[in-house]
């Protein structure tokens, strides 16, 4: 969390960046329990992975959207460009 405030400088950021790692793997456990899935090393491995690629998503879509308000557009039109550049 202290190596994210300071990259970004700031303690919201960080915080919503880190908000997204439980609801992926509650996502993941929700899929593996819905198709009828063990929680076995593969699929553990395959939650490692998820991880990494949300924070990296949520990292990039945080500093789009600061890049996008430091240019003068409000906070919900900055998230939702972002969000749509990330989604390209």
């Amino acid at each position: 969390y202290l190596v994210l405030a300071a990259q970004f400088e700031s303690f919201k950021d960080p915080f919503t960046i880190m908000l997204t790692v439980p609801l992926a793997l509650a996502g993941a456990l929700l899929s593996l329990r819905l198709f009828d899935q063990t929680l076995n090393i593969f699929s553990q491995i395959g939650m490692i992975m998820l991880i990494g690629l949300v924070t990296k998503n949520g990292i990039l879509i945080v500093e789009f959207a600061n890049q996008k308000r430091e240019f003068g557009l409000p906070k919900r039109e900055a998230v939702l460009e972002a969000s749509a550049q990330r989604l390209r």
